[in-house]
């Protein structure tokens, strides 16, 4: 199964950083995009306040980052129950088309940064359950600039909805463009 993972941190990289977002949509057989996963995790105590600066986040401004970080702080789920949460919406949509369970294939548009963060997160907070994903992930772009045969080549204009930064909104737009290369540039996914 498909699954196209966005991560919003306060921080470069994990120990450096908490993540604060995970966005995630589900893309069925059919190609149409059938199920979303968002939610806010409480940061990491100490994490991210030393390093709180744009241009070592992944993130619009520092004011932008401080605003989803406090609304994280208040909103969010703590760290283990968010990986449980996102561990069992990624396993209850694992599924050959015969109904039989299947791995969970993990794609990003970022995913040195994402599936970093992601990973760690499963390992560091809930590893007697381990990473859905395993050791591997798949970048969108990467995968576009192949599809092309030129790696200046950005696929990000096949985006339908608005990059925000809120990890749903992007992750949605990133699934977009996955759906769109397979369509349009004949890419197979499954």
């Amino acid at each position: 199964m498909i699954f196209v993972v966005d991560v919003e941190a306060d921080g470069p990289a994990p120990f450096f950083g908490s993540m604060i977002q995970i966005g995630a949509v589900h893309i069925g057989y059919d190609l149409k995009i059938d199920s979303g996963f968002d939610i806010l995790i409480k940061p990491m105590e100490g994490a991210g306040d030393i390093v709180m600066d744009p241009l070592l986040s992944n993130c619009y401004s520092l004011e932008w980052l401080i605003k989803l970080r406090e609304r994280a702080s208040i909103e969010g789920c703590n760290q283990k129950d968010a990986m449980i949460n996102f561990y069992e919406w990624i396993r209850d949509h694992s599924f050959s088309q015969d109904g039989s369970p299947t791995c969970p294939i993990y794609y990003s548009d970022n995913n040195g940064f994402d599936f970093a963060f992601t990973h760690w997160y499963f390992i560091k907070f809930i590893r007697e359950y381990g990473d859905p994903f395993g050791h591997s992930s798949r970048n969108i772009s990467d995968i576009y600039k192949g599809l092309m045969g030129n790696m200046r080549k950005n696929f990000k204009s096949l985006r339908k909805t608005p990059h925000t930064h809120n990890a749903i909104d992007d992750a949605m737009g990133n699934a977009e463009a996955l759906i769109e290369m397979v369509k349009k540039y004949g890419l197979k996914i499954f």
